[in-house]
Parts: C-alpha cells; structure tokens; sequence
C-alpha cells in the first residue's frame, strides 16, 4: 500500500492517466454515490491516516469524508452545518 499511497502523493497532475487524475476529479461530482465511493477508496489507500488523506486529496475535498466519519477535529463539523433554508428563513425576516 505504500506504493499506492506514494503514486497518489507524487504522480504528476498534468498525467491525464495517472492514478490521481483519474480519481480526484470525482471527488466534486454531483453524482454523491461516485464521490463517496472515490472518497473510500482512498481513505483506504491511505490506510486511514487523516493526514495523508488530507496530502492526497486537499482539505477542501477530504473534509467532508473526514466530518461523516466524525474523526477528531472533523466530528463538529456536520452537527454545525448551516441548514441553507433556515438562513433563508432569517434574512427574510
């Protein structure tokens, strides 16, 4: 696995082919099952280290997967979310 993890950190981003480029343009899909799919195959690529997940995929991309699973750091996150129709709601007022 190490292998693995080291070509998703290393490979080149301009390689059409390369595992990376493959995989984390998935991660921004519309399509939540694909995203969430992608997102576990490399939480277990990374054998479930946060900071290589992180390295791999970006904060922006790796936070929500990291929130579900309510690790330490990431756990408030979903519970704080803004409900977009609440704050809706309030402006309105």
């Amino acid at each position: 696995l190490f292998i693995i993890l080291y070509v998703l950190c290393s490979s080149d981003d301009t390689d059409p082919l390369s595992l990376k480029s493959l995989l984390l343009p998935h991660l921004t899909t519309i399509h939540y099952d694909l995203k969430q799919l992608v997102g576990e195959l490399i939480w277990e690529l990374c054998e479930h280290e946060t900071a290589d997940y992180i390295r791999v995929c970006g904060f922006g991309n790796a936070v929500g997967l990291l929130a579900e699973k309510g690790l330490p750091g990431f756990g408030m996150l979903k519970q704080n979310a803004l409900n977009l129709e609440d704050l809706a709601k309030q402006k309105k007022k």
